[in-house]
């Protein structure tokens, strides 16, 4: 038997000790549940589809019971949605909603409607309005504002479906619901982008006229306003528009002045800057966004404020303060979607070929002619974003920024 010398032995030892000391200690400690689900969440934002997939496989191995597990499926759903790979996206869904308890809890509704989703990507909107009338009896005993969210997107499937008058019908029986409020905004522009869609602007705008005849006091008023005016600038009717901004503007800023709270005070603010600009006033628009910054600098509005306000600057062609307001939304808000969306327009504004931002000075219309549509816009209307159910957002348009990061499974949010 061959015997090693001290000095061979003693090399030995040398050499492992100088490997282990090479190898970082990350590698030799287990990932807790946060710092997994963290890295899974940034190879999402920097598009490593496949590198977020196995992040999310290897929580779910290590941690099946973990209470961030349901954020992990539905991270792994959405890599596979992205990928295009509906089946397996559809059993994450079902393995989430086993998990939540059923399709009546927040987040296993959330997954119930990203399943609904994934077959009107497939272009199978006809086996998605069947999985949504299939699980009725299943939603019975889900809360009300679970029920409100189904009953639209049953609207929104009847309409992809080509039957607009039982979508009509649906959304007509969810406004006769309960008292004028926040709730009936989806319900009405799901009828407005109907009869846009029929090429019927007249109907549209009485969708909204009726409305404030029956609740001339509606919270919606200065929201539902600005909707008329842009459908009458779509027909040409130039200065009944004019009218109707005008009047949408004067209520925003009158609900301003009787605000109380600061949230709801930048939000009206922020409500006000999108009607400006849709009109093109990039003037207003940006001392609109100004205030929220320099009044309200905990908002929630603000990286959108940011954003828009990056966009008012390119609307008055002055590049460089663009640029500095971008740049400070990736020290502000890194590792987010407001930080990449930043990144984009950047690289856009130095390089206008690219054409991924506002690069050309010119308005991007707001597009709420076809929300709360959410499967023909390809974006869910209920997505999990907010930790809490809520109504629909009283907003004349939609806001530039996402929410950031794969967030937590919720509510339905419009």
């Amino acid at each position: 038997m061959r015997v090693a010398s001290p000095t061979t032995t003693l090399a030995r030892v040398c050499l492992i000790l100088a490997l282990a000391a090479s190898v970082p200690l990350t590698a030799c400690r287990k990932q807790t549940p946060d710092q997994m689900l963290t890295e899974a969440q940034r190879l999402t934002e920097s598009q490593d589809i496949i590198g977020a997939e196995l992040k999310y496989k290897e929580f779910l191995e290590q941690y099946p019971q973990d209470p961030l597990a349901s954020q992990a499926r539905w991270g792994l759903a959405s890599c596979y949605m992205m990928d295009k790979d509906y089946e397996k996206a559809r059993e994450e869904l079902d393995n989430m909603i086993k998990a939540e308890g059923g399709a009546a809890t927040e987040p296993g509704y959330n997954a119930f409607e990203m399943k609904l989703y994934s077959y009107v990507q497939e272009g199978q909107p006809r086996k998605a309005l069947d999985l949504a009338l299939a699980t009725s009896d299943t939603l019975k005993a889900a809360p009300p504002q679970i029920k409100y969210f189904y009953q639209l997107r049953l609207s929104d499937l009847y309409a992809l479906n080509k039957d607009d008058e039982k979508a009509l019908a649906i959304d007509r029986r969810l406004i006769d619901q309960g008292p004028s409020g926040p709730q009936h905004l989806n319900a009405l522009q799901m009828m407005e982008a109907i009869y846009v869609h029929q090429k019927n602007l007249p109907a549209a705008i009485k969708v909204y006229e009726d409305y404030l005849a029956k609740y001339p006091d509606t919270s919606l008023k200065a929201s539902l306003i600005f909707e008329v005016g842009r459908l009458q600038k779509q027909m040409g009717q130039e200065d009944l528009a004019r009218k109707s901004f005008d009047a949408s503007e004067a209520q925003f800023r009158s609900q301003f002045e009787k605000a109380l709270g600061a949230e709801e005070k930048s939000e009206l603010l922020f409500q006000l800057s999108l009607v400006q600009r849709f009109r093109g006033d990039w003037a207003g628009t940006r001392a609109t966004l100004q205030r929220i910054l320099d009044e309200f600098p905990t908002s929630r509005q603000r990286p959108n404020a940011m954003l828009n306000l990056a966009e008012a600057w390119m609307g008055e062609k002055k590049s460089p303060q663009a640029v500095a307001t971008l740049e400070k939304i990736m020290r502000d808000y890194p590792n987010t979607n407001w930080a990449a969306q930043a990144a984009q327009w950047i690289q856009a504004i130095r390089n206008p070929k690219a054409q991924t931002g506002p690069t050309t000075g010119t308005l991007t219309a707001p597009t709420t002619g076809t929300l709360p549509l959410a499967f023909t816009t390809g974006t869910l209307t209920a997505t999990p974003t907010t930790g809490t159910l809520e109504t629909a957002p009283v907003a004349p348009a939609a806001s530039a920024g996402p929410a950031p990061g794969i967030p937590a499974p919720a509510a339905p949010r419009p």
